[in-house]
């Protein structure tokens, strides 16, 4: 548990987003982020609004929206991996 719990505080943050639920009162945060020893990409997925929001109680439209939004993710860094010069 601790490597999770270190993981998630110091990989360097390669994008940030947020995208509203369809609750309209929910929303989605996101963080691309890269392993700082080994380079590999992975995404840290919260919940915000006034309170937060479980992933047990979203409906099925709710994890599709996350679901494509981490799939945009893995496709915006795929695209940002192959513009950089080598």
């Amino acid at each position: 548990m601790l490597k999770l719990f270190r993981r998630l505080f110091t990989g360097e943050v390669l994008m940030t987003g947020k995208v509203p639920l369809s609750d309209g009162s929910s929303y989605l945060k996101f963080k691309l982020k890269q392993e700082r020893h080994t380079g590999e990409p992975y995404v840290v997925v919260s919940f915000g609004s006034l309170g937060s929001v479980n992933i047990q109680h979203m409906n099925p439209d709710e994890l599709r929206e996350l679901f494509a939004t981490v799939r945009q993710l893995e496709t915006a860094y795929d695209a940002a991996q192959a513009a950089r010069p080598t």
